[in-house]
């Protein structure tokens, strides 16, 4: 009996601190400015572009969205965060909390401007979008505002997370139309 006290009370506790470790890994820590890196998006796409007195932005994931950083392109399985960036230099941007949203707001000025959301437990996964409203939103000059993610990504049969920023494109409204008109056709077809 003493002998397996000795070992089965360390093991769960070992177990235990290796399953909140774990369990707190996959949490989004609140971002400062410098915590996003520089990297370009592919297939994820924000409504309207930024601008002064636009509150309601839209992010939207295709079926195959990626994140290239450093030369490498990896295959991004959800997004927890979505942050309006400032760049240094051309002038810098004021926000506020909007209504209330299952992601948590967060705005950080001390050391670069960002003002945005981020959650944990919501994700967004490829082929959905979310709709994000702030309180207010001014540009003063003309800032040089990136889009931030906290984004996941496969590397290899792993899946990575990280804090990045990039200009994320606004679909053209020939796009729009000509994807509609593909789905459309799709429905139509299959009714048939």
């Amino acid at each position: 009996m003493m002998c397996l006290r000795k070992w089965v009370v360390p093991l769960i506790v070992v177990c235990f601190v290796l399953s909140v470790g774990v369990a707190n890994a996959q949490e989004p820590t609140p971002p400062s400015w410098n915590a996003f890196k520089l990297a370009s998006f592919v297939d994820i796409y924000q409504t309207p572009g930024f601008a002064t007195g636009q509150l309601t932005y839209t992010i939207a994931l295709g079926p195959t969205p990626l994140l290239i950083y450093e030369g490498n392109t990896y295959e991004i399985t959800w997004v927890k965060a979505f942050f309006a960036v400032d760049e240094p230099g051309n002038g810098s941007f004021t926000a506020t909390e909007g209504p209330p949203d299952s992601w948590k707001w967060e705005e950080d000025f001390s050391s670069g401007h960002i003002a945005g959301w981020h959650d944990g437990n919501n994700i967004l996964e490829p082929g959905h979008s979310k709709t994000l409203q702030y309180g207010s939103f001014e540009l003063t000059g003309a800032p040089d505002l990136l889009s931030g993610l906290h984004v996941g990504y496969k590397v290899g049969s792993n899946v990575e997370s990280g804090w990045y920023k990039g200009t994320l494109p606004v679909p053209e409204p020939a796009s729009i139309l000509g994807l509609l008109l593909g789905l459309g056709g799709v429905a139509f077809r299959r009714r048939r």
